[in-house]
């Protein structure tokens, strides 16, 4: 979360684009009603890989992309960066098995 972020009056400003990014609001929207946003950690786990993924176009995950583009072209295209301080494909991302996180 930003630093820029300091209310619930901000938080609520700002419109995801989706019921997952809505449902992920809703979270930052409580810990901030309970005087904890400073102190805890939202992790949004969304790059989940499952089968027959497709009819989900843009909204499928990373996985699935990457093996498409690689099956048809043999490589993988990058993303292009929408913020100045990252050039294109210098995005990071982490992927996690699971259960090394769940009980």
């Amino acid at each position: 979360m930003s630093d820029e972020v300091q209310s619930g009056a901000d938080l609520a400003k700002f419109r995801p684009l989706n019921a997952y990014g809505y449902s992920k609001q809703l979270f930052d929207q409580y810990a901030c009603q309970q005087g904890i946003l400073n102190r805890v950690v939202g992790l949004k786990f969304f790059q989940r890989l499952r089968t027959n993924e497709g009819h989900k176009g843009e909204m499928r995950s990373l996985v699935h992309k990457a093996y498409e583009q690689v099956r048809a072209t043999g490589r993988v295209r990058l993303f292009k960066s929408h913020r100045p301080d990252y050039a294109d494909g210098e995005q990071r991302r982490d992927f996690v098995y699971v259960k090394d996180v769940s009980a």
